[in-house]
């Protein structure tokens, strides 16, 4: 296993990029882009983009994509461990 992938969709409002959209958002024709990354890092494993995305927001919406996904992974990675942690026990490691 490679690491732990995480996702985000980003999408443009009003001109600026905003994360976490809600699902009413993501059922407008909003342009928006699911981006997933192997842990956190800047190797994309998934774009997906839908409706039309004018070039001048791309980088901005793929920029706070991939920051979304850093911190998305950093949640999941302390989860994992805690959970590694407390299985050890019943796994019979230390």
């Amino acid at each position: 296993m490679k690491g732990i992938a995480s996702a985000a969709t980003c999408g443009i409002v009003e001109g600026k990029p905003i994360v976490d959209l809600t699902s009413r958002e993501e059922t407008d024709l909003l342009p928006r882009v699911t981006l997933a990354t192997i842990c956190g890092r800047d190797e994309v494993i998934l774009v997906e983009l839908q409706n039309r995305l004018h070039n001048d927001h791309l980088s901005d919406v793929m920029d706070s994509a991939k920051a979304t996904c850093a911190d998305v992974y950093e949640c999941l990675a302390v989860a994992v461990q805690q959970h590694l942690k407390a299985c050890a026990p019943i796994l019979g490691s230390s």
